[in-house]
C-alpha cells in the first residue's frame, strides 16, 4: 500500500490581550509571548507557527493579537497543555479556525542588532587580550546601534537578563514554504498565513 503524506488544513488560534487601563497591552503582550515561548520549549513544538495581525512599522508595535497557528490537532494540544496559567484574565482566546483561502504568506524574523557596545568590548577584549581603555577607544558608546521594529520584551531564563525580541516581516508572497519553527514559533525559512 502507498501511502502519501497529505498536507493538514492549517488553522489559527488568536488571543487578544484584553483592555485594561491599569495594565498595557504591550505588557500583557510581553508576558503571553514568554508563556508561549516556555511552552514550545518545553515541549519540543516545532510545529506552531506565530503572527502579529495588528504589527505596524509606523507605530511601531506588534499590537494587541497573538495569532498561533498549525494543524488543528497540534493547537488543541497546545491549548490544552494550561501555558496561558497566569495571563488567562487579561487575554481572550477565540476558538480554532481553519484559515482563509487565498491569504498570502510571509516569514516573521528576528532580528537582532549589535546594540551594546559593553558587550562588544567585554567580547573583544577575551578575544585580542586588550585592555578597558583601549577597548573603549575602539568600540565607543556612540558606536550603539537601535531597531526601530516592533519588539516584545522577553526574560532570558539563562542569564536573568531582560531583552527585546525585535521582529520583522518578511515580503508577501503566494507560495507556502513549509518547514520547522523555533521555540519562539519562528522561522527563517516556513511561512505563516498573513491576513
Amino acid at each position: 500500500m502507498n501511502l502519501v503524506k497529505t498536507e493538514m488544513t492549517r488553522h489559527f488560534v488568536d488571543i487578544e490581550c484584553r483592555p485594561d487601563p491599569e495594565v498595557p497591552s504591550h505588557a500583557v503582550m510581553s508576558a503571553l509571548y514568554q508563556r508561549l515561548h516556555e511552552a514550545l520549549v518545553r515541549t519540543a513544538r516545532f510545529d506552531i507557527g506565530v503572527a502579529f495581525p495588528g504589527y505596524d512599522l509606523r507605530r511601531p508595535t506588534v499590537g494587541a493579537c497573538l495569532r498561533l497557528v498549525a494543524d488543528d490537532v497540534s493547537l488543541q494540544s497546545m491549548m490544552g497543555s494550561h501555558w496561558l496559567r497566569g495571563v488567562d484574565d487579561y487575554v481572550s482566546v477565540a476558538a480554532s479556525r481553519p484559515v482563509p483561502n487565498g491569504v498570502g504568506e510571509r516569514r516573521v524574523l528576528r532580528v537582532q542588532a549589535k546594540s551594546s557596545p559593553g558587550r562588544l568590548r567585554r567580547r573583544l577584549m577575551r578575544r585580542h587580550e586588550l585592555g578597558p581603555d583601549e577597548a573603549r577607544a575602539r568600540i565607543p558608546d556612540s558606536s550603539a546601534k537601535t531597531l526601530d521594529l516592533p519588539f516584545v520584551q522577553m526574560n532570558s531564563k539563562s542569564t536573568g537578563r531582560r531583552f527585546r525580541l525585535y521582529l520583522q516581516l518578511s515580503d508577501e508572497q503566494s507560495e507556502r514554504v513549509v518547514g520547522p519553527f523555533n521555540g519562539y514559533g519562528l522561522s527563517g525559512t516556513a511561512t505563516i498565513p498573513w491576513f
